[in-house]
């Protein structure tokens, strides 16, 4: 991507800053950067990461009925992808995006929150350390 400088498919503090000034100028960069990490970094790594973003698109918008952009259905394709070990058909996607539905919506809803995210993803961290 463009704002990925490094080329190393993760977005760090200093390139989302840069983008940061493009779009809103030096005086607001830093509050804003502080914001997108707040936000975007889920999973605690001080990095935006591929799955940081696609639990962000997911938490965002409803992706198993429908999916805003050819961009949007891409970066899910990638990341199911990721999981599989293969390219997945549209059924996939929605197939893995559903079950990750099941497992963020800890309170049931139907909504998945950005809270229940980070706690879902928090635990699972937790596990793999103990593992």
């Amino acid at each position: 991507s463009e704002i990925d400088k490094d080329g190393d498919g993760v977005l760090g503090r200093n390139e989302v800053k840069e983008r940061a000034k493009q779009v809103f100028g030096d005086e607001v960069a830093d509050l804003v950067l502080d914001s997108i990490m707040s936000v975007a970094d889920v999973t605690g790594t001080g990095f935006i990461t591929p799955v940081d973003m696609a639990v962000v698109n997911f938490v965002a918008t409803d992706m198993i009925d429908h999916v805003v952009t050819q961009d949007e259905l891409q970066v899910m394709r990638e990341v199911v992808g990721d999981v599989l070990g293969k390219n997945p058909s549209h059924e996939e996607v929605k197939r893995v995006v559903r079950d990750l539905r099941k497992v963020l919506d800890v309170d049931k809803s139907g909504h998945v929150t950005r809270d229940e995210a980070i706690q879902v993803l928090g635990e699972v961290r937790r596990q793999s350390l103990l593992i």
